[in-house]
């Protein structure tokens, strides 16, 4: 690989542009982990309004970087964009991770409490996860959906990478 390629692979990737202003949401105040921040899941913002961010203008930089799929645009057939905003949905859709165990996915938090187990959420988390894995995150539980043979395959390597860790804990 020549040294232009190289630095070209190992620059630090800039956010995409938001399609779509967060309004008076603030699900991203409260669903994921903002270690900048100290924030763990589930951990109300300091800053969070009922109407939204108090210092958006001024938000930190890992605020303004940070985009759920929504905001970047997401789109589910048949259903109108203003009830795909996490604060109307009740869950945050985060953008695609990869976990050196668990593999790539799409993670779902709970925007609010029980906002997984609205119809529209529901269905939605349907219709993501008949051809990916995602991962669904509450306050007490954490779950994997999708294809049955995607999660078996994912569920398998966890439980392998689990012993191996035991066992190189033990040693």
């Amino acid at each position: 690989m020549s040294a232009k390629r190289r630095r070209r692979k190992h620059r630090k990737a800039k956010p995409q542009q938001t399609v779509r202003p967060c309004g008076g949401c603030s699900a991203c105040c409260y669903a994921p982990r903002i270690k900048p921040l100290d924030l763990d899941h589930f951990t109300h913002c300091q800053h969070e309004t009922p109407i939204g961010c108090a210092i958006y203008s001024t938000r930190p930089q890992v605020c303004r970087d940070f985009q759920c799929l929504w905001s970047r645009g997401m789109v589910v057939p048949g259903i109108p964009k203003e009830l795909l905003r996490p604060d109307q949905l009740g869950m945050f859709i985060g953008t695609n991770f990869h976990d050196d165990t668990w593999g790539s996915m799409l993670a779902c938090l709970e925007a609010f409490d029980d906002g997984l187990t609205r119809p529209l959420a529901n269905m939605v988390i349907g219709l993501l996860s008949r051809e990916q894995l995602v991962l669904l995150m509450t306050r007490e539980e954490q779950r994997l959906v999708g294809p049955p043979k995607l999660v078996a395959a994912t569920m398998a390597r966890a439980k392998a990478k689990a012993k191996v860790d035991a066992w190189l804990d033990a040693s």
